[in-house]
């Protein structure tokens, strides 16, 4: 092993070799470090959501097609606003935007009953469109999850 430590350390292209190989590696992993310790700091920007989207739903009971409407606003990962259910608007619940993923919860009540229902919507953004999945819980029947595409109206003024 020391006469081969010995042959490298007296041939200068391989000492230049395991040089440059140093050099290469030390600042591909100070430019990852640097990336890294940057992204933290640096605000992401925001997909652009806020606005007015209408959706046209069929809903998983008989005679159940409404046009929905979807009044989004708010800064970094925060969603606020409200999105309409059975065309009547209800305030957005524990919104959150995480790049083009979107999910946010509405509350209502069904007729003649004081449990609170959850309407579930998550989806992702796709320039001007929204393809959401509603999941409507804690209702007296199960509902299938409702799959549907909302559109934009008009985007947010700054």
């Amino acid at each position: 092993m020391q006469a081969w430590l010995q042959r490298v350390k007296n041939n200068p292209l391989i000492t230049l070799l395991v040089l440059v190989v140093s050099v290469v590696m030390s600042l591909a992993a100070f430019n990852s470090a640097v990336r890294e310790l940057l992204q933290d700091f640096m605000p992401h920007k925001r997909i652009a959501i806020n606005g007015e989207w209408k959706a046209d739903i069929t809903y998983d009971w008989s005679n159940a097609h409404y046009i929905e409407t979807f009044r989004f606003m708010g800064e970094g990962d925060l969603v606020q606003g409200s999105a309409s259910f059975l065309q009547v608007p209800r305030g957005i619940e524990e919104g959150k935007l995480q790049g083009d993923q979107v999910q946010w919860v509405t509350l209502g009540s069904e007729m003649n009953d004081n449990r609170v229902v959850r309407n579930v919507y998550r989806g992702r953004i796709n320039a001007d469109t929204l393809q959401l999945t509603l999941q409507i819980e804690n209702t007296r029947s199960p509902h299938v999850p409702i799959v549907f595409t909302a559109t934009r109206v008009t985007a947010a003024k700054n």
